[in-house]
């Protein structure tokens, strides 16, 4: 798929902050942007027991190192390439997992999340219960949901998750998704595979095998149980940075300005025009440019990131609160006891490869008694000696591969908050649009600054 810039020149004079001769010299002189798509191919790293011919993997950082994943997270997406007809449906059953989170999304043509089901949404069987919703966890409890073609209706029934249209379903249009799960060594929480049905318009049961051939799901060791990751190819993203804006804008200068995630296309302007990438965020506030969400992403998360360079200093320190979130997915059901689901921050590489380096999730965070946090990232070298937890701080290792792309002092930080407690105001979620962070998260977005390790070590311990 390629995106171009042309578009950026009605925005241009919508605004009216250049002259169509201006604007039009600005545009010719910025690189043509073009998104591809790299197959991240999950043969081979499957593992037995659970995968089968319609769910891949498990999915995580320990599995592959693409699409900026996150450290806490686990997924198996099913690849499937044939339509279902009117009146048939997927039925899903399973049970619930011990896991700090679980979901189902559907995704349309390009990625593009279309519907989704999360934990405390899923009601159980008859006789079962939800230990997300109780806060009782009992072996055995199983749910069953089921997935349509079509568009959702205003008031879909329980327990029902939708497709998309025909024609706009993508070839991954399932995952399903487990954050933090507290089996140890069973990235299932302990519940396994959900087992899938095909039901046909006749009542006709389809499992196993069978649903796998009418899905026309990709088999087992072939080079179709693959998942399409979008990247900026290497030529465009090196082109990016032989323009002086870039090389001089404030995502690469010191101060740490966090930028909300708004959509794909303002995402690839913070690196290859910051000028326009600034006149798309004023049109984000004034309500001319919606917000979409990233490729394959979880409809329950919620991201801001900032660039970091290393020539500004060896350590990059960031303090901050972090918002009080459950041990367990069922403390959950003690909704007003917390702010998030789940917390994370990751360091990254940059558009041009899409790998992270190091995560930390808010339970592996150094917190004092107010829930304060320090934390330092450094590559492993200039790792300072009171770099740990016994001396109140969380490292994060910056890696060794820069920005991915040749550029090796630059890195990406990624924080992200999932399902805030609707009285959490200082929720990346409640960022009404970009340039807004600061004044909603206040002290629950870090402050980032940088030091040299001989200066982060004089703290003491």
């Amino acid at each position: 798929m390629k995106t171009r810039l042309a578009w950026l020149a009605g925005l241009l004079a919508l605004f009216g902050l250049a002259s169509a001769g201006v604007g039009a010299a600005y545009l010719r002189g910025l690189p043509r942007i073009e998104v591809a798509f790299r197959d991240l191919r999950l043969t081979g790293i499957e593992q037995p027991g659970l995968h089968d011919c319609l769910w891949i993997g498990p999915v995580s950082i320990d599995t592959v190192n693409l699409a900026f994943p996150d450290g806490g997270a686990v997924y198996w997406p099913a690849v499937f390439t044939a339509p279902m007809a009117e009146g048939e449906y997927l039925e899903i059953s399973g049970l619930y997992p011990a896991a700090r989170y679980f979901s189902f999304n559907t995704y349309r043509s390009g990625a593009a999340p279309h519907d989704h089901l999360s934990d405390q949404q899923i009601e159980p069987d008859a006789g079962a219960i939800n230990p997300f919703v109780t806060g009782r966890t009992l072996a055995g409890q199983r749910y069953t949901i089921r997935v349509l073609p079509g568009s959702a209706p205003d008031e879909p029934p329980p327990n029902t998750l939708y497709f998309g249209p025909p024609g706009t379903v993508d070839a991954v249009p399932l995952i399903y998704r487990v954050y933090v799960p507290e089996v140890p060594g069973d990235p299932s929480g302990g519940a396994g595979l959900p087992d899938v049905t095909l039901v046909r318009a006749d009542g006709t049961r389809l499992t196993d095998e069978a649903l796998c051939a009418a899905l026309d799901s990709a088999r087992i060791d072939s080079d179709a149980r693959a998942v399409q990751v979008p990247v900026i190819p290497l030529s465009i993203y090196q082109a990016m940075f032989g323009s002086r804006e870039v090389r001089d804008s404030v995502l690469y200068a010191p101060g740490g300005t966090w930028n909300l995630f708004w959509s794909p296309r303002l995402s690839v302007l913070r690196t290859s025009a910051p000028r326009l990438a600034r006149v798309m965020a004023l049109g984000a506030r004034l309500g001319l440019v919606s917000q979409s969400s990233g490729f394959y992403a979880n409809a329950d998360n919620a991201y801001v990131s900032t660039y970091i360079n290393e020539r500004f200093g060896a350590v990059v320190v960031l303090e901050g609160r972090l918002p009080r979130t459950p041990v367990r997915g069922a403390d959950a059901a003690q909704g007003a006891a917390f702010d998030l689901r789940y917390w994370s921050l990751c360091t990254n590489e940059g558009l041009a490869s899409t790998r992270y380096a190091d995560c930390v999730h808010d339970g592996q965070v150094t917190l004092d008694a107010a829930r304060r946090y320090t934390i330092a990232i450094s590559k492993a070298e200039n790792r300072p000696n009171n770099a740990r937890s016994d001396c109140g701080v969380t490292w994060l290792d910056w890696g060794t591969e820069g920005d991915g792309a040749g550029h090796a002092h630059l890195g990406i930080l990624i924080l992200r908050n999932m399902l805030p407690n609707p009285d959490f105001a200082q929720a990346i979620q409640r960022i009404a649009y970009p340039g807004d962070e600061r004044a909603t998260m206040a002290e629950y977005l870090p402050e980032v600054r940088y030091e040299s390790r001989a200066t982060f070590e004089r703290r003491g311990c």
